[in-house]
């Protein structure tokens, strides 16, 4: 049964790709934002995603797949505006035990893989084997943190050193200063639940905290929240303890901060975006997922462009 189950789940699989790849749509002919450069393109029949930026974007991190394998990720690439080169990073594809982050400064990347090959030492297998239908007693590994130089392209592993880990270490969230980073601590069995850790990249020290759906940005005279499944982003002025609403509107999806936390990019249910500045109170339409510190230029990306079909990362002002 385990078997028959197994092929009818490949026989889907193949027809979907096979579907997917028929129904792609042409290339559009796309313009270049006024004022806008483009900092990287990829081939026809790759898409785009921004992943993380620096707070200037000076630096941006992308990750690049094919339209018929979105669903199992693909490549990130770093973007260097100083040397206006473009890098492959040695991340593996996208997964629940991925993820990238970068400081204000752009000088500290930490990012999360299950790959074995990028931890030091023997590494025996830990979290679980996957018995399910789909993947037959593949074995899996827990995810660790990892420090990257953008300077000389080594890799520095941050969690497990001593001993493997036994959960996950995976979403990492580097502070504005490049000092800490947050991250997500799990199982891979999704009723286990999950907690979170701060580790202080100077000691090594991991401080264990409460998992929360909770983002915060503290800001010295106020603090900035996001909780997300009640789509409810507040301010709150430290010294008087005023709380200021900005959003409640149902549904909007957090994108991104820049890295001074004033400003955070949203996703109404529309598809449109929409630029929040948590100082001023104030929103406003943006183009991009990402804007700088001073809410001068945003990144993009456009997929699709005419004539080649292939993808294009892009810097504009918000105000051309």
């Amino acid at each position: 049964m385990g078997s028959r189950s197994r092929v009818v789940f490949g026989v889907l699989a193949i027809a979907a790709a096979v579907v997917a790849a028929g129904c792609q749509t042409p290339p559009t002919d796309q313009s270049v934002p006024p004022g806008g450069r483009v900092i990287s393109t990829s081939p026809a029949g790759t898409f785009l995603e921004i992943e993380a930026a620096s707070g200037d974007l000076s630096r941006v991190v992308y990750e690049q797949y094919a339209y018929a394998s979105s669903s199992n990720g693909g490549s990130f690439h770093l973007y260097d505006e100083a040397t206006g080169t473009t890098t492959p990073l040695p991340f593996p594809r996208r997964s629940p035990q991925t993820g990238v982050s970068i400081s204000a400064d752009g000088e500290t990347i930490v990012f999360s893989s299950p790959d074995p090959s990028l931890q030091d030492g023997p590494v025996p297998m830990n979290c679980r084997d996957y018995t399910g239908t789909f993947q037959p007693l593949t074995p899996t590994y827990c995810a660790e943190l990892y420090l990257y130089d953008p300077d000389t392209g080594t890799v520095r592993q941050l969690t497990g050193v001593d001993t493997p880990s036994t959960l996950n270490n995976s979403q990492p969230r580097v502070s504005a200063d490049g000092s800490t980073v947050e991250f997500r601590i799990s199982s891979l069995v999704p009723e286990s639940g999950a907690a979170a850790g701060r580790l202080d990249l100077a000691t090594g020290e991991i401080e264990e905290l409460p998992w929360t759906h909770e983002l915060v940005w503290d800001r010295g005279d106020t603090v900035v929240r996001w909780l997300s499944y009640l789509f409810r982003l507040t301010v709150t002025d430290v010294a008087s303890g005023e709380v200021t609403v900005l959003a409640t509107e149902d549904p909007l999806t957090y994108e991104s901060s820049a890295g001074n936390g004033r400003y955070l990019v949203f996703t109404e249910a529309t598809g449109r975006r929409r630029l929040v500045d948590t100082v001023e109170g104030t929103t406003r339409p943006v183009l991009g997922v990402w804007v700088d510190d001073t809410a001068t230029e945003y990144v993009t990306v456009q997929n699709r462009v005419a004539p080649s079909g292939g993808g294009r990362v892009i810097i504009a002002p918000l105000d051309p």
